[in-house]
C-alpha cells in the first residue's frame, strides 16, 4: 500500500501478494483504482475451506470479521470548555467542536454569570445542524460545568439555560443524588463525573457513581480538582478500567493534543486553557486543536 501503480493506458495491474481475505480486496479497490485483478495462492492453501474462501473473494462477500477490519478506527471527539460568549460558541461550532462547555462556578474567571447570555449560547448549539452519534445520540451538545453545587441549583440552571448535559467537579460518590438531577419536564440530566488526578491512588480509590454518562479525568493541584491547565501522567490510564466514556482534560493544547488523542480508552479530548491566549478563547488555537484531534486515530479501548 506504499506504492501507487503507474498510470499507463492499456496496462492492467495485478496485486500479487498479501491478499488473505475479502477485506484486503476491498482495501485494494479503495486505495488503488488501477488494480483490476488479484493473485491468490498461499491463502487458499492455508484456508480451512478453500472453496468458501474462493467464493467470498470472487463475489466480494464480506464475513463479519472482514467487516470489522474495514471499519475505520474511532476518532476522539472534542470538547471546548470555558466558553463565555455567543461569538465563542459560533467559533467553536465552526471549527468542529462536539461538546461546548459553559462554566457555572462563581470563583472561575470563565464563569458565565448572566444566564440570559448562557441561554443564548445554548440556543446556538441547539440550532446548529446535528449529526447522529451512536454513543451520544446527537452532536453537538452543550455542557454545564458545576463544582460543589446543589442539585436544586444545577437543575434550575439546566432548565433556565437549556443545557444538554452537566459535568460535575468536587463531589464524592453519594454527596449528590444523581437521581434528583431531573429537568422540569421529567427527563433525567446526563452527567459527566469529573475526577481530579495527581497519582494512581486518585483513580484506584475513587468510586464513580452508577448511571453517569461519562467520566472526566482532570489534573488535581492542591485543593483544585480541575481547571489547573496542567497535565497528569497519562500512563496511569493503562491499567485503569473506566466505567463510562472517558473525557481527558488538563493542560491539553495544540502541541500535545495528538498524543492525548491516542491515550488508551479516551473518547473525548476536553480543552480549555489550551484554546486560550491571555485567558481568552482564541480562534487559531481552537482551529489547531480541532485539526489535530479530528485527524488523529484514537487508541483501541
Amino acid at each position: 500500500d506504499r506504492h501507487h501503480p503507474l498510470q499507463m493506458a492499456g496496462i492492467e495491474w495485478i496485486s500479487l501478494s498479501g491478499v488473505n481475505n475479502t477485506a484486503d480486496v476491498h482495501t485494494l479497490r479503495q486505495m488503488h483504482e488501477h488494480v483490476r485483478s488479484v493473485l491468490v495462492g498461499t491463502s487458499l492453501m492455508r484456508a480451512a475451506d478453500p472453496q468458501q474462501l474462493l467464493h467470498q473473494l470472487a463475489s466480494g462477500q464480506l464475513s463479519d470479521q472482514d467487516r470489522v477490519k474495514l471499519e475505520p478506527p474511532a476518532r476522539p471527539l472534542l470538547k471546548v470548555c470555558g466558553l463565555k460568549t455567543p461569538a465563542q460558541i459560533i467559533t467553536a461550532l465552526r471549527e468542529g467542536a462536539d461538546f461546548l462547555g459553559l462554566v457555572f462556578v462563581a470563583k472561575s474567571h470563565r464563569n458565565v454569570a448572566d444566564l440570559t447570555v448562557a441561554a443564548q449560547m445554548a440556543a446556538l448549539v441547539r440550532a446548529h445542524p446535528s449529526r447522529p452519534h451512536a454513543e451520544w445520540g446527537a452532536l453537538p451538545m452543550s455542557v454545564g460545568v458545576f463544582m460543589n453545587d446543589t442539585a436544586a441549583n444545577i437543575t434550575r440552571i439546566v432548565d433556565t439555560v437549556g443545557l444538554d448535559m452537566v459535568q460535575l467537579y468536587g463531589y464524592s460518590a453519594g454527596e449528590i443524588d444523581l437521581q434528583s438531577l431531573v429537568r422540569a419536564d421529567g427527563r433525567p440530566i446526563p452527567v459527566v463525573w469529573a475526577i481530579g488526578v495527581t497519582e494512581e491512588q486518585d483513580l484506584t480509590h475513587t468510586v464513580v457513581p452508577e448511571g453517569v454518562k461519562g467520566t472526566c479525568l482532570d489534573r488535581k493541584v492542591g485543593n483544585a480538582v480541575g481547571g489547573t491547565g496542567q497535565t497528569f501522567d497519562w500512563a496511569l490510564l493503562k491499567t485503569w478500567r473506566h466505567p463510562a466514556p472517558l473525557f481527558l482534560a488538563g493542560g491539553i493544547d495544540e502541541l500535545n493534543a495528538g498524543s492525548a488523542a491516542t491515550v488508551k480508552g479516551v473518547s473525548v479530548i476536553d480543552v480549555s486553557s489550551g484554546a486560550e491566549v491571555n485567558k481568552v478563547k482564541d480562534t487559531l488555537k481552537i482551529r489547531a486543536l480541532a485539526g489535530t484531534v479530528k485527524h488523529t486515530l484514537g487508541a483501541p479501548t
